[in-house]
């Protein structure tokens, strides 16, 4: 695909959802940085947020883009710092000081001149804005409610991107970026979400249970193991605050599933029962050592080497821009020092590497501003006045599992297009929240 091919598929794909979002009126112009970005990333992925433009020798990706318009523009508006007040006693404090300090760390990296790879932690420091982004963007019933119908048509674009990758039906070119356990992800959110909400759903109950099959099969195919956890814990957190409801839906859907599966099966030439048993065994290979993440021991033996590399020093870390080596069976395995986009390796899991990073102290901050948000949103859950409230807030927290549990196998934590998405559930737990004690306090700052 050439350039200005992709770049007019590009044009078209964000008037497209620009129309989405204006076409009622409850989002303005101001909105649309941060609503392109979530959209385009829910829907491609990764092959959307490396969309970059250089700026001298550096290079300026979509995500940073979009991010540094939604900010400037928050700013005329002098809306980005009334949110604050919407936010727990403490917690913001608390963000503050997390984000300062990666902030101080980047500072540092750069003035050491470690090389453009210390622009790739701004994930840690700078992408936590996107919970006060959120906020401002979901800031009343009628955006929330908004959000949630224009997102059920992204769901259904995503899980069409995702039937389209599988099956090879368009050119590969616009999947060449497209790694298998990001789309994954975000078919989690999508089952949480149809599960969640329903018991609400009346016009849509079909749409609602094809979109949550279409999102589970495609969980399945797409064999990232990690996915499969994550979102069974998910349905099992979602099983334990909605009981009933959640073993009701499967039960409906778990037989068009199975069939669903065992058609696909067919169509891989898994034909036979010793087929099926040669497949469960390459996916479920344990023992291998091997460099690529793809099984257990590789990362028990990463997550290791990267405490012992945490340890040299346990309280501030090694700072940004700092990358470990790690020595897989006979091979070391170095990380790219060179330009952003070169091949690395990462210890696949979220708090071993902040605590390589940032130290005991950046986890405790990370794992305090999380967990109190998350506690925050299941202590309310209860008094939810408003069962749509209710639904999307519970749909949020299971989210959130999900999430944690991707970036506990998986470097989510350090992808732009899955970190992103941590920030705006927590957003989206404060937001919830913030809007139902509004409805029933319309006086609320």
């Amino acid at each position: 695909m050439n350039y200005l091919t992709a770049l007019i598929i590009g044009v078209i794909f964000v008037l497209l959802i620009s129309f989405l979002w204006l076409r009622n009126r409850r989002y303005t112009f101001l909105d649309l940085p941060f609503l392109v970005l979530l959209t385009g990333t829910f829907i491609l992925g990764r092959q959307f947020t490396i969309l970059k433009f250089q700026i001298g020798s550096i290079p300026v990706f979509v995500t940073e883009f979009m991010l540094a318009a939604f900010i400037m523009l928050a700013f005329l508006k002098g809306r980005i710092i009334n949110v604050f007040k919407r936010i727990p006693t403490g917690l913001g404090f608390v963000l503050f000081i997390y984000c300062g300090l990666g902030i101080l760390y980047l500072f540092i990296g750069i003035i050491s001149a470690k090389g453009m790879i210390v622009f790739r932690d701004i994930v840690f420091c700078i992408y936590p804005i996107f919970i006060l982004i959120t906020m401002l963007t979901v800031s009343n019933d009628k955006r929330l409610k908004y959000f949630i119908s224009v997102m059920m048509v992204v769901a259904i674009m995503s899980t069409a991107y995702g039937v389209c990758k599988y099956f090879g039906l368009l050119p590969r070119e616009i999947f060449s970026e497209t790694k298998d356990f990001q789309p994954s992800l975000y078919y989690g959110f999508i089952v949480i979400f149809c599960v969640s909400f329903y018991s609400l759903v009346k016009k849509r109950k079909f749409l609602t249970i094809l979109l949550l099959f279409v999102s589970f099969t495609l969980i399945i195919l797409f064999k990232v193991r990690t996915a499969w956890i994550a979102t069974l814990l998910a349905i099992l957190f979602l099983t334990i605050v909605l009981k009933r409801q959640t073993i009701r839906i499967f039960l409906r859907v778990l037989p068009v599933a199975l069939i669903g599966v065992l058609l696909i099966l067919s169509t891989a030439k898994i034909t036979t029962l010793q087929d099926l048993i040669l497949e469960a065994r390459g996916l479920l290979d344990w023992n291998a050592i091997t460099a690529p993440a793809a099984n257990v021991r590789w990362r028990l033996i990463v997550w290791k080497q990267m405490l012992q590399y945490g340890f040299e020093f346990p309280f501030i870390g090694h700072g940004f821009g700092v990358q470990p080596d790690f020595l897989i069976g006979q091979e070391v395995v170095k990380w790219s020092r060179g330009a952003i986009g070169l091949p690395t390796h990462t210890p696949h899991n979220h708090i071993l590497t902040i605590f390589f990073k940032m130290g005991f102290i950046g986890v405790f901050l990370f794992l305090y501003v999380n967990l109190r948000i998350f506690f925050y949103g299941f202590r309310y859950v209860k008094r939810c006045k408003s069962e749509f409230n209710k639904s999307f807030l519970i749909a949020c927290l299971g989210s959130f599992v999900c999430w944690h549990t991707t970036a506990f196998f998986f470097d989510a934590i350090e992808s732009p297009t899955t970190n992103i998405f941590l920030w705006i559930i927590l957003g989206l737990i404060l937001s919830v929240v913030y809007i139902d004690k509004k409805n029933e306090n319309p006086h609320l700052s």
